[in-house]
């Protein structure tokens, strides 16, 4: 079997990868305006299957109609839309509410909010990786308390090697998922 009879077989075209990565920014941005209210306040990723994958996967369906109708052929075969589908929705759980904002929060947490009284200088500072925190307090007050910039040397440094391992991190976490999503639905 060649690779592009496997390829239409399984779905996992370049037309079904680049629908999906146009359609993130999107899907993105709906999901962060309605988790912090910009239009009405509305927890999007605390239901799952996400109703911002499933509307844009109901548009496709009526594209697909339009192009059937028009030209007699699908634009996406139910296995690309299938790709779609799970693509955009493992995407969409990176800007939700319940995964990034609690870790960007908490990068500097114990560096920020440490004091005598609760002691986590003794308690956990030592068990912390400095490669995936900030503990720079200088750093952390444009974080926390506002009325600075990222964008000047130290900031932008002090956050960019901490970024790119949790980054690295959620590549591989979202690879896995999908790796036992594979593997279950084989049995």
């Amino acid at each position: 079997m060649q690779s592009s009879e496997l390829n239409l077989k399984s779905g996992v075209t370049w037309k079904a990868v680049l629908t999906t990565t146009c359609l993130m920014p999107f899907s993105f941005y709906w999901i962060i305006a309605g988790e912090i209210g910009l239009v009405g306040y509305a927890l999007n990723t605390y239901a799952v299957p996400f109703y911002n994958v499933v509307f844009t996967l109901f548009l496709l369906m009526g594209l697909n109609f339009l192009c059937k109708k028009i030209s007699g052929r699908f634009c996406f075969s139910g296995q690309e839309l299938l790709t779609i589908y799970i693509l955009l929705s493992v995407a969409c759980t990176l800007p939700s509410i319940t995964l990034m904002t609690i870790l960007v929060t908490t990068v500097g947490h114990a560096f920020w909010f440490d004091s005598p009284e609760n002691e986590w200088r003794v308690l956990f500072w030592d068990a912390l990786p400095s490669w995936l925190t900030v503990q720079d307090k200088s750093i952390l007050s444009g974080y926390y308390l506002g009325e600075s910039t990222f964008y000047t040397s130290s900031h932008f440094f002090a956050w960019l090697r901490p970024a790119l391992f949790w980054s690295g991190f959620m590549v591989l976490l979202m690879g896995m998922m999908l790796c036992l999503n594979i593997i279950l639905h084989r049995q």
